[in-house]
């Protein structure tokens, strides 16, 4: 009789001990890329061949709604994607194309937040506008 009571027993204290504890992802904030931080001035003077430059708002709720893919593909891919925090020194302009081929910064301007540049021995080979073309492009990277 002691046997049959003692494996109920056995079930009920390892049910309430175990824990029932999500996993929870890591939130991610600008802080934490620091180091991958340019100015406008500098997007096309980065030592790496190959990588994207990423223009974004904190008070762009676009940007927001991808900041934790972008930021993740960025840790995840060191020295592949930059941040530039957009800022009064960044020419709007309205033909996204028109950055194409250029290797100056004085010649670039973006359409508005969030855009991504991919920079290729330091010319704009393509331009990303908007949060569904920024993640697909980063997705398939």
């Amino acid at each position: 009789m002691n046997k049959l009571l003692i494996l109920p027993l056995m079930t009920i204290l390892l049910t309430c001990c175990s824990s029932n504890k999500e996993v929870v992802a890591k939130e991610y904030d600008y802080d934490d890329i620091v180091d991958l931080k340019l100015c406008w001035n500098d997007i096309l003077t980065v030592q790496s061949d190959n990588y994207y430059a990423y223009i974004y708002s904190e008070t762009c709720g676009h940007c927001n709604e991808i900041k934790q893919e972008v930021i993740s593909y960025a840790l995840s891919n060191f020295g592949q994607l930059y941040f530039i925090p957009f800022n009064k020194e960044i020419p709007i302009i309205t033909d996204r194309n028109s950055v194409l081929e250029k290797d100056d910064a004085n010649d670039l301007g973006i359409v508005g937040t969030p855009t991504m540049f991919l920079i290729i021995n330091h010319v704009v080979k393509e331009n990303y506008v908007g949060k569904k073309e920024i993640v697909k492009t980063l997705t398939k990277s």
